[in-house]
């Protein structure tokens, strides 16, 4: 969970950061309900009791990458995330989730949706791009 971790604390502390990057974030626009016809489901292994159980809707809201970034002030907050699109999770719809909000509130920001999963190969293959976008919000 360092990509939604990552992202939480940029967006909820936009003051203490100059730029924040993420891969294949655990991000999920809707609070999950893991207890339904699939709770040994890849992603309730992955997030299992993370958000209460059962999953609480106010903590989700005041965490949730997504839900912050609706309402937090990220002006001058370099932000760039990508995400596989066969995630494993299905985190890529999440991401497309982040980017739409991004987008609309006019957001400066970098995202992509690249081929691959989520595993260590997608990681390696991306990181190099994110640590050049990282060094760049440090040398303005």
């Amino acid at each position: 969970m360092g990509g939604y971790g990552a992202l939480h604390l940029a967006f909820g502390h936009p003051r203490l950061f100059v730029a924040v990057s993420a891969h294949s974030a655990a991000l999920i626009e809707k609070l999950p309900v893991f207890l339904g016809p699939t709770p040994n489901s890849p992603r309730a292994r992955v997030l299992g009791v993370v958000f209460g159980s059962p999953p609480d809707q106010v903590f989700w809201d005041h965490n949730n990458p997504i839900a912050l970034a609706r309402s937090a002030n990220l002006a001058g907050l370099k932000i760039y995330f990508d995400c596989g699109d066969q995630d494993d999770y299905g985190f890529e719809s999440g991401a497309t989730a982040l980017d739409k909000v991004l987008t609309s509130r006019h957001i400066a920001h970098e995202f992509h949706i690249y081929p691959g999963r989520h595993d260590p190969s997608y990681f390696a293959e991306h990181l190099p791009a994110s640590l050049v976008f990282a060094s760049s919000a440090f040398s303005n």
